[in-house]
């Protein structure tokens, strides 16, 4: 009868050892089905601060991406949400554009819109605008997009991770490839300022207006779509 030293089973019991610890890292990639995607959405803990509908989500999204629904629980966290205060409005900016001139000058909405939402974890409560606030001489205009309130409540988006301002040529788009279809795609405006109140973002002299139908509030982290505010032209 072949015996082992003391050497050899302990060897053999360390190894064992690792395998238990890393079984959550290597059965997963060999053996999916090993692993019931329901029961790890049910030991996903959902926090106080997060309601019903919320937590329904954030458990689904668990299943498939479990760092997406502990991102997105942590950035519904009271303490996370960002408001944005003390944003010039859209008189301040005027006055500022009008500096040295007697002309008067009076911002105008070229495009509007409102903000959509997708689940209990992905919207916005609020319109959108682009105004144009220029001399008459043409010698300096802005482009000022602006979230809004609407209907006396103020602008919110449900807080997410980070989340950025993108113009899309798409008129309403559902996914990331349908934000990014059209000969331009969609541009980058900023990282967005804060997910509560009113905000302004100048956009840049050589973007072609005409050319962006809607306004959306995009994860970079996930790839994931937020909000969408379709953008129609204003009628003069």
């Amino acid at each position: 009868m072949r015996r082992y030293t003391n050497w050899t089973i302990i060897f053999i019991s360390t190894l064992f050892a690792v395998a238990a610890v890393t079984s959550t890292y290597w059965i997963p990639e060999l053996q999916p089905s090993l692993i019931n995607t329901e029961d790890a959405a049910e030991q996903f803990s959902c926090a106080d601060y997060v309601n019903g509908d919320q937590c329904a989500v954030l458990r689904e999204n668990y299943k498939t991406n479990p760092d997406l629904a502990l991102a997105q629980q942590a950035a519904l966290d009271p303490d996370a949400q960002r408001e944005v205060t003390n944003e010039d409005t859209l008189t301040e900016i005027a006055v500022d554009v009008a500096e040295g001139t007697s002309d008067p000058i009076t911002p105008h909405v070229i495009k509007s819109g409102t903000f959509n939402s997708f689940d209990a974890l992905r919207g916005a409560e609020g319109n959108v605008a682009i105004y144009e606030i220029g001399r008459l001489d043409g010698t300096e205009v802005k482009h000022i997009l602006r979230f809004e309130n609407a209907f006396e409540e103020t602008f919110r988006i449900i807080n997410g991770p980070d989340l950025y301002v993108y113009l899309s040529q798409s008129q309403n788009p559902l996914t990331v490839d349908q934000m990014m279809e059209g000969d331009l795609g969609a541009v980058e405006i900023s990282i967005i300022k804060g997910n509560i109140g009113e905000q302004n973002y100048e956009l840049p002299s050589d973007i072609d207006l005409t050319q962006y139908n809607s306004v959306v509030i995009y994860s970079k982290q996930f790839n994931l779509l937020y909000s969408v505010a379709p953008i129609i032209s204003a009628v003069n």
